[in-house]
């Protein structure tokens, strides 16, 4: 009898902070996932982004991003290293993306 109410009141508990831990309070946004793209100097990739409404760069001297017709977004290894690409769509999405150049 003592272990079932033991056992009924820690399922109780373990059920409520798991729905307690799912709500984020207001004013919160909740971080993105982060892709990594790789590329090597001089070559190009393609990523592909259904309505962009604004990308940008973190470090241009790493990698140059130009956005295409049809949602896409080429970027371009300039020279070794890391950096980020941020791209936002019209309904308010942003994707990340760490772009890792090398030789």
């Amino acid at each position: 009898m003592v272990r079932r109410a033991a056992l009924a009141i820690a399922s109780v508990f373990l059920l409520g902070t798991g729905v307690a831990s799912a709500q984020q309070p207001r004013g919160v946004v909740q971080a993105a996932a982060v892709t990594t793209v790789n590329v090597k100097v001089g070559a190009k990739k393609v990523i592909g982004v259904p309505d962009i409404a604004r990308v940008a760069v973190k470090d241009p001297e790493i990698a140059d991003i130009r956005v295409g017709d049809g949602g896409e977004v080429e970027i371009t290894g300039r020279a070794a290293g890391r950096t980020e690409v941020h791209v936002w769509t019209r309904d308010g999405q942003k994707m990340s993306y760490e772009i890792a150049v090398t030789r």
